[in-house]
């Protein structure tokens, strides 16, 4: 089969994409193949000479393998340096983002004073002696009840005692 009568017969009924990729990996195995058959015609023509090619080819095939790991290599190496670099540029926004949090912290306040607006802070501050105070005047409102209930206790007697010498 032809590669050409084959890319034709690959995919019929298919959707376009999926027969276009059937059609494609069809298309390459066939010049794979077509290279393969080249290689051993030639051999089986040249004898020697042949034996000797496909010799070269596997040396080439050896000699090429260290090319292709030091390749490999090298991309890992630019793919590491690549993410430290990005690693770095997060911090550095990290640094930057709550540089300006700060800044406007800073400057909201200053406009909140300058506005006599009251800030959280000075609310919580506001809470805390108003709770102060209320304790006091708890302290304050159990002291006069125990003064009341002296006094009462007292009247009390007072009056008993204003009774009994008549």
């Amino acid at each position: 089969m032809s590669p050409a009568s084959f890319i034709q017969s690959a995919g019929a009924g298919e959707p376009p994409a999926a027969s276009a990729g059937r059609r494609a990996v069809g298309a390459a195995r066939s010049l794979y193949w077509a290279g393969l058959g080249v290689l051993a015609e030639m051999g089986a023509e040249m004898g020697e000479a042949g034996r000797t090619l496909a010799g070269g080819f596997d040396r080439l095939v050896e000699r090429g393998r260290p090319v292709a790991e030091r390749a490999q290599r090298r991309s890992r190496q630019a793919a590491d340096a690549a993410d430290a670099a990005v690693e770095r540029v997060r911090d550095g926004l990290r640094g930057l983002g709550t540089l300006v949090k700060d800044t406007v912290d800073y400057e909201s306040r200053g406009l909140l004073r300058r506005l006599n607006v009251a800030t959280h802070e000075d609310l919580r501050v506001l809470a805390s002696r108003l709770d102060a105070l209320g304790k006091q005047l708890d302290d304050l409102a159990a002291g006069q009840r125990s003064r009341d209930a002296r006094d009462s206790r007292l009247s009390t007697l007072i009056i008993a005692g204003e009774s009994g010498d008549q």
